[in-house]
């Protein structure tokens, strides 16, 4: 496993979450919510950004672990990711059922 590699599929990641976050956020923007629903949208975006934290955290972690370690918070990384993509698609739900 190449760390050079690996590190770059995991940055290119992130800065996954950080568009989807951002996308996400522009749409209730735009969206005109009233206080309630607004609310439940500010608080699906605060879960989503916990969760883009922790991958912060196991990034950084990868850039300094050995070579020999790397698989292992790699594993860890990309289930974090593929959480952090499924509460994407809820919050995606639950926040299109505010919208309407």
């Amino acid at each position: 496993m190449d760390k050079t590699d690996v590190l770059g599929h995991a940055k290119a990641a992130l800065e996954r979450t950080t568009d989807v976050l951002s996308g996400m956020q522009a749409r209730l923007d735009a969206a005109g919510l009233g206080h309630r629903h607004r609310l439940v949208a500010d608080e699906a975006l605060r879960a989503l950004g916990r969760r883009q934290a922790e991958l912060v955290v196991l990034y950084e972690e990868m850039l300094v672990v050995p070579e020999n370690e790397l698989p292992m918070h790699w594993q860890r990384f990309f289930a974090c990711y593929d959480d952090f993509l499924e509460a994407v698609r809820d919050a995606r739900s639950r926040l299109a059922r505010e919208i309407e």
